[in-house]
């Protein structure tokens, strides 16, 4: 009897201690499921000068010929949604992309809403590339008349590793000729601008820069030879810049092959500090090569 007694204590009190710690336990999960939402703008800067978004969004940018202002938006709302994070884990894996029109008004609200600078900072920066690609829809490395067969190919390179002049990453994209020739393949300026650098550099070897009307400059790197250019001069979309080659990788001007013939094709803007910075040129490329391929 007095064993019984004892049992039907011990479980008066065992029972509300083991629902105590049953309710604490589930406090803390709800917490971990409830746990706040953070912003990390830097993710979302990384994010923005990679160019990312989803395969899928760029197809369908592709296919309904996006205004500068569309992929700016979808830019951006991709870029920010990858700096907030719940659990370890970017709210833009939570997203269906391509979300409808009307879908990505309302989070281009909301994410204006909740962050205003970084919104505008990163569509502004979206924007001012992605203004450059009108209707010329010029491709920076022109056809060789005398070899219809002449191609080249490209790949996304961004941020990949380079030793040249000391460890550092590949800020461009290089288009590569399939006809391993210097001096026959024309590049030409994918938008108007202003010359403002020429001359050699030792890891660009003959370089043109072109700055266009609302800031960016394009960068285009390894030339053979130039166009009768100037700096000061003015160009439009599909000018002649000069010939693709194989020149850099020395302090020597002219120094030639060591690398394949290619062209090196960069994109820069400057902060809000005025601090250049480097952003992916190969979604741009791509968009242009997509549109012009139809």
């Amino acid at each position: 009897m007095n064993v019984w007694k004892n049992c039907r204590l011990l479980c008066k009190c065992l029972i509300p201690a083991l629902l105590f710690v049953l309710a604490v336990g589930n406090q803390v999960l709800c917490a971990k499921i409830r746990a706040p939402i953070t912003y990390d703008y830097e993710a979302s800067y990384r994010v923005f000068r990679a160019q990312q978004l989803p395969e899928e969004v760029w197809r369908m940018l592709y296919r309904q010929k996006a205004t500068p202002e569309q992929i700016a938006a979808y830019l951006t709302a991709y870029q920010m949604l990858s700096g907030f994070y719940r659990n370890g884990q970017p709210l833009s894996d939570a997203v269906s992309w391509p979300a409808e029109e009307k879908e990505l008004l309302r989070l281009s609200h909301e994410l204006q809403r909740q962050k205003p600078e970084e919104y505008a900072r990163l569509f502004g920066y979206n924007r001012q590339i992605w203004e450059n690609l009108n209707e010329a829809y010029v491709f920076p490395v022109g056809r060789v008349e005398t070899l219809p067969d002449a191609d080249v190919s490209f790949e996304d390179s961004w941020n990949f590793s380079r030793t040249y002049g000391g460890e550092r990453t590949h800020e461009g994209t290089d288009i590569m000729a399939s006809v391993n020739e210097r001096g026959i393949y024309p590049i030409l300026s994918v938008g108007s601008g202003t010359v403002e650098k020429m001359g050699w550099l030792p890891q660009g070897g003959y370089r043109i820069g072109i700055r266009s009307e609302n800031g960016v400059y394009f960068y285009y790197a390894h030339l053979a030879e130039y166009a009768p250019l100037a700096v000061s001069d003015t160009v439009e979309a599909g000018t002649r810049l000069g010939q693709m080659g194989d020149t850099g990788y020395s302090e020597v001007p002219g120094t030639t092959g060591n690398f394949p013939v290619h062209l090196h094709f960069g994109i820069y803007l400057n902060d809000e500090n005025g601090t250049e910075f480097a952003v992916n040129s190969y979604p741009f490329l791509r968009y242009i090569q997509q549109t012009t391929d139809k």
